[in-house]
C-alpha cells in the first residue's frame, strides 16, 4: 500500500506552493495510491475527502502539534472534526514533553471504537510511543526511508525490526 502525503510547511512538511497546486498533485496521484494523508486544518481537507472517498481510497485526516500535547478536550474535538470531515483514519501527532502527555495519547485510544486512530508522540520523550501506542491499538506507524520527517521518527528498518521483536503487526 502507498500512503501519499504532501505535507504543508505549517504542519511540519516541506510544501510551500499554493493550495491549488497541492490539490492538483493529490488528484493526479489518486489513481496510483491506496491512501491520502491531508491535514484536518487544511482548506483542502473537505474537498479532498469527497474525491478520495469517491475513488474508494482511504483518507487519513491528520493533526500535528510540534510544541506540545494539547488538552484532551481539544484532541477529542480534533478527532470529531476529522471524522465529520470524512476521514477514515484520524491521525494525531503531538510533541511529548511530560509523562501526562503520554497518558493523554493512550487515553485517546478509547475513541477508536468510532473509527481507527493513529496516535504518535513526537520528540525524544515520545519515542517509545511510536511502538507502544501501536501495540495498544494505534493503527499506523511512520518510519523514515532516508531522513526523519518528524521529531523522534525512527528509520523504517529499525522500526520494523522493533515491531517484529515485540510481535506488533
Amino acid at each position: 500500500p502507498v500512503l501519499l502525503t504532501i505535507r504543508a510547511a505549517r504542519e511540519g512538511g516541506t510544501w510551500r506552493g499554493t493550495a491549488a497546486a497541492r490539490r492538483e498533485l493529490y488528484r493526479q496521484a489518486l489513481p496510483w495510491v491506496s491512501a491520502v494523508d491531508v491535514e484536518i486544518r487544511s482548506p483542502l481537507f473537505t474537498a479532498l475527502a469527497r474525491e478520495v472517498r469517491a475513488a474508494r481510497k482511504t483518507l487519513v485526516g491528520s493533526f500535528h502539534d510540534f510544541t506540545g500535547t494539547p488538552a484532551p478536550a481539544r484532541l477529542r474535538e480534533v478527532i470529531r472534526i476529522g471524522r465529520r470531515g470524512g476521514a477514515h483514519i484520524v491521525k494525531v501527532a503531538a510533541t511529548v514533553r511530560r509523562p501526562d502527555d503520554v497518558i493523554t495519547l493512550f487515553e485517546l485510544l478509547r475513541l477508536r471504537r468510532a473509527g481507527p486512530l493513529c496516535l504518535i508522540g513526537m520528540g525524544p520523550q515520545g519515542l517509545h510511543t511510536r511502538v507502544s501506542l501501536a501495540g495498544a491499538g494505534s493503527c499506523l506507524v511512520y518510519g523514515a526511508l532516508d531522513a526523519p520527517s518528524a521529531p523522534g521518527q525512527m528509520d523504517c528498518r529499525e522500526l520494523d525490526a522493533l515491531l517484529a521483536r515485540l510481535g506488533i503487526r
